[in-house]
């Protein structure tokens, strides 16, 4: 492709598999639609596309770009230079709608057909009606980035939104080596455990049952809510039933679950009643913050939400969260300590940088 800029957009199977993967690249120039399939290419095949994404002289055009940036990052390695993200574009300019179906009604007078946002991506072959509906998400981002363009530079607010689109290239897919997804799931529990007043015996058995129902979901490769949904978990480990009679007592559990899984959901909660209770994980406890640290927070969140206000936009436009809690841990000496905190963010620190250093010298 040798466009100067090429519309982007994937579809996954998040719904129907265990680990996600892309399923569907499109893409679109002013000329031609385009549509690639990784499940046929596979890793290898895909590799043609690295110097697309990684040129910095062709803007690659999403819409509500950092899910995609995230699954083309963790399946295919490919790192990002020039993306335009027509979703956060439509947010810097204060639109109240961002959603692509509404921009596109609104711009073009174009319905999409939501029908098959759900779909199974996976399948295979995929049904000419999905293709057609695929290609309707890249096939007007083009034109609409033009606009989106022309009123970013209007406002004055093209710098703003260009730093945002930097930071999204920044973005690497790969898991922390440290994540370990059967520790996240028993934390996951705890919390909600907590959130539910359950006693220690019944968290040991929430904790239990959602280790269970993620090994299931491995080994039947399907997401953890289509083997168990939530709500059965919960009931289960506020009933705590210990065989098939008791087990069909737990409104939120079906026969067929029963059938399925009953025997597994017993033993898995014997186990939970026999842990004793000092080994019973409890939520993760965050440090506490410096009084300081969270007068800066809150100073900074107050000061940002007014200058949101003035603007016409989300707080998120002004500055970032995670950017505002980095800031709010510091007190710079002087406004050259300042720009060093926030040189991601340089565009932001020129522009907004004398009201932030104002703010956490008095807080």
């Amino acid at each position: 492709m040798q466009a100067a800029a090429v519309a982007v957009d994937t579809e996954s199977n998040s719904l129907y598999a265990y680990q996600e993967q892309v399923c569907l690249v499109q893409f679109s120039t002013p000329e031609a639609n385009y549509l690639v399939d990784p499940l046929a290419l596979k890793r290898e095949g895909m590799e043609i596309l690295a110097p697309l994404f990684s040129a910095p002289q062709i803007e690659k055009i999403f819409h509500a770009a950092e899910y995609d940036l995230i699954c083309l990052s963790r399946d295919f390695g490919f790192q990002f230079n020039n993306v335009f993200d027509t979703m956060w574009a439509a947010t810097v300019l204060g639109w109240s709608e961002v959603g692509l179906s509404s921009i596109l009604s609104l711009m073009f007078n174009v319905h999409l057909n939501k029908r098959y946002q759900q779909a199974n991506w996976g399948m295979r072959p995929l049904p000419m009606k999905y293709l057609e509906y695929a290609i309707q998400d890249t096939h007007y981002l083009i034109p609409l980035s033009q606009e989106l363009k022309k009123q970013l530079r209007q406002t004055q607010r093209l710098e703003l939104f260009q730093e945002d689109c930097t930071h999204l290239t920044r973005i690497n897919g790969t898991k922390d080596p440290q994540f370990n997804e059967f520790q996240s799931a028993k934390q996951h529990a705890a919390k909600k455990a907590q959130a539910y007043q359950f006693s220690r015996r019944q968290t040991a058995v929430l904790q239990e049952l959602y280790l269970f129902r993620l090994k299931i979901a491995r080994q039947y490769n399907q997401p953890v809510y289509r083997i168990l949904p939530e709500k059965a978990l919960l009931s289960l480990a506020s009933c705590l039933p210990r065989d098939r009679h008791a087990l069909q007592q737990c409104p939120e559990l079906s026969s067929k679950l029963i059938r399925k899984f009953g025997d597994g959901l017993i033993q898995t909660i014997q186990r939970g009643l026999q842990t004793p209770p000092s080994e019973v994980e409890l939520p993760s406890q965050k440090t506490i913050q410096d009084e300081r640290v969270q007068k800066r927070y809150e100073a900074l969140k107050r000061w940002r939400k007014n200058q949101a206000l003035q603007m016409g936009v989300k707080s998120d436009v002004v500055l970032p969260k995670h950017l505002l809690e980095v800031l709010s841990h510091h007190q710079p000496a002087n406004i050259e300590d300042l720009h060093l905190l926030m040189k991601e963010y340089p565009y932001r620190a020129n522009l907004f940088g004398s009201a932030i250093f104002q703010i956490l010298s008095h807080s």
